[in-house]
């Protein structure tokens, strides 16, 4: 039988990139729990246009459309509530509230 070389080992990935962390498997459940309460505790808006993009350009080859999507979420998200109160509690010196 001929391995899959398809897949890629865990060390491999993080080596080539495509992981920016390695955990030992009993780990993975508490790690993906801590990832996914930092992303819940960002401005909901901002993750959604993040996820949104991620989807729009996941096969989008034309570097510049790419960066024109990229480009109207980043100045939709500096026109947005969510970015004020980034601001603002940024220069009170406080969590941001959304």
């Amino acid at each position: 039988m001929v391995p899959d070389r398809s897949l890629v080992g865990a060390a491999e990935a993080k080596e080539a990139g495509l992981v920016s962390e390695v955990v030992a498997p009993d780990q993975l459940l508490n790690r993906a729990v801590e990832i996914g309460e930092l992303i819940a505790a960002q401005p909901p808006e901002a993750v959604a246009r993040v996820k949104a993009m991620f989807a729009q350009n996941a096969t989008n080859s034309d570097v510049r459309a790419v960066m024109a999507i990229e480009n109207a979420a980043n100045a939709a998200a500096r026109s947005g509530s969510e970015h004020k109160e980034a601001v603002a509690a940024f220069m009170e010196k406080r969590p941001a509230r959304f």
